[in-house]
């Protein structure tokens, strides 16, 4: 299978922000093979992939998009909410530990 590459041009002509054109120029200065290793290193660098999807692929693509979007969104909730939950009963284990230790201050 043939690599897509997009040019610069490309991008540019679908009007990305211009932090985004920035740090795609500094990264592939020669246009932007389109491969799994570059999708990686996008969303290492922080790139919107929401802007891809919106501005490159086309109509069809969405609906393939949208769920995978959604399974996603609902994994991530599931794991944010877990970490939450930890991150709050460890914050009132220190707040009642440190109580224990050195009381409470009343004004």
């Amino acid at each position: 299978m043939t690599t897509v590459r997009l040019s610069l041009d490309q991008i540019r002509a679908r009007k990305p922000c211009a932090e985004m054109m920035a740090i795609v120029e500094r990264e592939w200065p020669d246009g932007v093979p389109v491969t799994r290793k570059n999708c990686l290193r996008a969303a290492e660098l922080g790139l919107t992939a929401h802007w891809v999807y919106y501005k490159l692929l086309p109509a069809e693509a969405w609906a393939k998009h949208s769920r995978a979007r959604y399974l996603a969104r609902a994994a991530f909730d599931r794991v944010q909410t877990q970490t939450r939950a930890k991150f709050d009963r460890t914050c009132w284990m220190a707040i009642w530990s440190l109580v224990r230790q050195y009381g409470v201050r009343v004004k």
